[in-house]
């Protein structure tokens, strides 16, 4: 880590129930966020992701250690898939969230499982600054135990 930057914890959770996470009120006094992640689901789903609420805008690619990739304008940006069977560990970052004048909010993820491993980066077309985060999954499936979410700050001293 480059000398003068921190890692400060907003917020954690562990277990999180339900179809989908949301990281709110987010502190707009950090240059970049992150969200370090191990997730179990209780079926095969993808973990997708959301800003402010926004379903739409979204741009992603991504590429998986079997050598194929795929990409997307939708509604939400895929981060990895989960088979349910496994923990997946993940790590997002978002790069420049706070500033207004700044018309994408670019993001950088990776991930992997004992099966894929996935790096990808995705931008959301909004000039609005990110107040929240939104982890949702597909197919009806929810978040199981062992799973941990926790959502960084980082700082410049």
């Amino acid at each position: 880590m480059a000398a003068g930057i921190t890692f400060e914890p907003i917020a954690t959770t562990s277990s999180p129930s339900g179809t989908s996470y949301t990281f709110s009120n987010i502190p707009q006094n950090y240059t970049d966020l992150v969200v370090v992640g191990s997730i179990k689901m209780s079926g095969n789903t993808t973990l997708r992701l959301r800003f402010n609420g926004s379903s739409s805008g979204y741009s992603y690619k991504h590429y998986l250690s079997d050598g194929s990739n795929s990409q997307g304008n939708t509604s939400q940006a895929d981060l990895v898939d989960n088979n349910g069977l496994v923990l997946s560990n993940f790590y997002l970052d978002v790069m420049n969230y706070a500033p207004t004048t700044l018309v994408n909010k670019s993001f950088l993820f990776r991930s992997g499982d004992m099966t894929y491993g996935w790096l990808g980066s995705g931008a959301w077309n909004s000039s609005a600054a990110i107040t929240s985060i939104e982890l949702l999954t597909t197919n009806g499936q929810t978040f199981s135990s062992p799973s941990v979410l926790t959502l960084y700050g980082i700082a410049r001293a």
